[in-house]
């Protein structure tokens, strides 16, 4: 089996020349890479985080099931991981809340981790966050990361209830990142327009729509942002943008713990049983 790298060299060496041969073709090419997650081991510390759970599995469709697993008893919180992530990831926050006397629910989106389905897209995202609430009820609060906290925007904004939501690193710019998947792969410009086209008609939900200037104002879930100012994944100005249009929210930057670490820092995790329980300070900071 080749490599990764080497399949990405094999992409941006035919990607020039689909672009310019047959530009709507290279542009569906380019919507299934970018709905395409990578998966990845799991390390042993995460395995150690999901001791103590109940498992069941939660139907997507006939072809996709996912995996969730539970903890504790009381209000509920949803764990939400990101893009090429995995329930397990967020799962150091469990024990926490579960002494802080939450219930805690983690699962693994469609094509991520241990669920079924190659590919993913950000309204699978809330369509199965949306699932796995109707199987735990009632949800008090939500703790996403990455791209995961788009899918719970969409599925709040699709109806669901929340009263608490906790975002680290949350991405606000959808399209951006198609074009720089585009450009990193190899297409030439405008084909990234192409596979957006593609995608809207797929998904029946145009890319303007999953911005915060358009869903924020409505939201009304009490919002805590947390992003770090050393994140190369999602730049801070995103956390910026989404707390600018999402009425009563706050922004917490903290600094040097990236993208992915600052999902476990023992910091974090404090904050995110702080402010599920309602007792967030103003002046917090990590």
């Amino acid at each position: 089996m080749a490599s990764k790298s080497t399949i990405v060299r094999t992409i941006q060496t035919l990607a020039p020349m689909a672009s310019v041969l047959a530009p709507p073709l290279a542009g569906r090419w380019l919507a299934t890479l970018f709905c395409t997650p990578q998966k990845r081991p799991i390390p042993p510390r995460e395995l150690e985080w999901l001791e103590g759970s109940t498992f069941s599995l939660v139907t997507y469709d006939e072809k996709i099931s996912l995996p969730v697993w539970s903890w504790g008893t009381g209000p509920t919180v949803m764990l939400v991981h990101g893009w090429s992530g995995r329930g397990a990831q967020l799962a150091v926050m469990a024990e926490p809340l579960v002494k802080a006397g939450f219930r805690v629910v983690t699962f693994d989106l469609p094509a991520h981790g241990q669920a079924g389905g190659k590919l993913a897209a950000l309204p699978m995202f809330a369509r199965a966050v949306r699932l796995v609430s109707e199987q735990t009820g009632p949800v008090h609060g939500v703790i996403s990361h990455s791209l995961g906290t788009a899918g719970v925007t969409m599925a709040m904004f699709e109806g669901l209830l929340i009263e608490r939501a906790l975002y680290l690193a949350p991405p606000e710019n959808l399209p951006l990142y198609l074009q720089q998947a585009g450009a990193y792969l190899g297409f030439r410009p405008g084909i990234a327009t192409h596979a957006q086209k593609h995608l809207e008609k797929l998904y029946g939900i145009p890319f303007d729509q999953m911005r915060a200037p358009v869903y924020g104002p409505q939201m009304t879930a009490n919002l805590l942002v947390v992003h770090d100012d050393t994140d190369k994944e999602v730049d801070l100005s995103e956390g910026h943008q989404l707390v600018r249009h999402w009425p009563g929210s706050r922004l917490i930057v903290t600094h040097g713990h990236g993208h992915h670490r600052l999902v476990r820092r023992p910091e974090t995790v404090e904050l995110a049983v702080e402010f599920m329980a309602g007792a967030l300070k103003k002046q917090r900071a990590v």
